[in-house]
């Protein structure tokens, strides 16, 4: 067991960690990966966010759909489609013939 706020490791079991009063967790988790993400669509048409969503989940391609929400569509607003730096090639290819 891993104590998560000092990091010490504590075989007594989960009870409180020898340092402090705080419960020890089963283990540390994870650090947060940085992402760097591209556009590579940017329209205000719902079908054309829909249709892109669409292709890039059907390859699994990870995406985030950037100011997406009725309030932007209805203003007249743009919608990014992202995905991360390794995929932009492969998305843009797939989504060319949206633009």
């Amino acid at each position: 067991m891993v104590c998560p706020r000092h990091g010490a490791e504590d075989r007594r079991g989960p009870a409180k960690n020898s340092k402090g009063k705080t419960p020890v967790a089963a283990k540390q988790p994870p650090a947060a990966e940085f992402v760097e993400y591209v556009t590579v669509l940017e329209t205000g048409n719902p079908a054309l966010i829909a249709i892109a969503k669409s292709l890039l989940n059907n390859v699994g391609i990870p995406f985030n759909a950037k100011s997406e929400g009725p309030q932007t569509v209805l203003a007249g607003g743009l919608v990014q489609i992202q995905v991360a730096k390794q995929d932009e090639a492969r998305a843009k290819e797939l989504l060319e013939d949206l633009e």
